[in-house]
């Protein structure tokens, strides 16, 4: 009887089906909220800049070389030259960048989808 209480109160709850039954789970709404899309898509992005990060550094060290190498002499001329934290160099503006423009595109895309088309 509370879990049907709780049902009728808050009226958010998600059906599942888990191997053939029927079960209930309340849901906090917090999913639902603007604010935790937006985190969300933010943390995400941002992680993934930090996956990708080396790997644009050394494209763009490559693009400015005046002498063309392969991308593992570049990564070893930084890292010789610099040493390794040179290859996150400037992550603390991409990281910026992710969230604030990619926190907002991810995260406006399902509330804008859903305004626009029901």
């Amino acid at each position: 009887a509370s879990t049907l209480q709780l049902q009728q109160k808050s009226r958010r709850y998600t059906t599942i089906s888990d191997t053939g039954s029927q079960k209930q789970i309340m849901s906090s709404g917090r999913e639902d909220s603007l604010a935790w899309q937006l985190g969300l898509a933010g943390a995400a992005c941002t992680v993934a800049q930090g996956a990708v990060h080396w790997v644009e550094t050394t494209m763009v060290r490559q693009q400015l070389a005046s002498v063309q190498q392969n991308m593992v002499a570049t990564i070893s001329n930084i890292v010789k030259t610099e040493g390794a934290p040179a290859l996150y160099r400037g992550f603390s503006a991409a990281a910026m960048r992710e969230l604030s423009y990619s926190s907002l595109r991810f995260g406006l895309y399902e509330p804008i989808k859903n305004y626009w088309a029901p």
